[in-house]
């Protein structure tokens, strides 16, 4: 079974036709194989605002909490 990480994010943008600078949501979709991948690539690549510091969270469930991440699993058509 394969799982999507979803993140979404702040993109800034230009607008020429009269809007100017503009922030919109843009959302990133990381293919996983396993939840097992979910989680250590959590815990290698977020940081907390500070970009200092980790979490130190052992589930992703608290991860999707606290950051917003959304976990989606692709399922296999028979």
């Amino acid at each position: 079974m394969k799982y999507i990480l979803a993140q979404d994010y702040d993109e800034e943008c230009f607008d020429y036709d009269g809007f100017g600078d503009y922030i919109k949501t843009s959302t990133s979709y990381t293919k996983m194989g396993t939840k097992k991948e979910i989680l250590a690539y959590l815990k290698k690549n977020i940081y907390y605002e500070d970009r200092k510091t980790k979490p130190n969270f052992s589930s992703i469930k608290k991860y999707c909490d606290a950051f917003g991440f959304r976990i989606y699993k692709i399922e296999r058509q028979k």
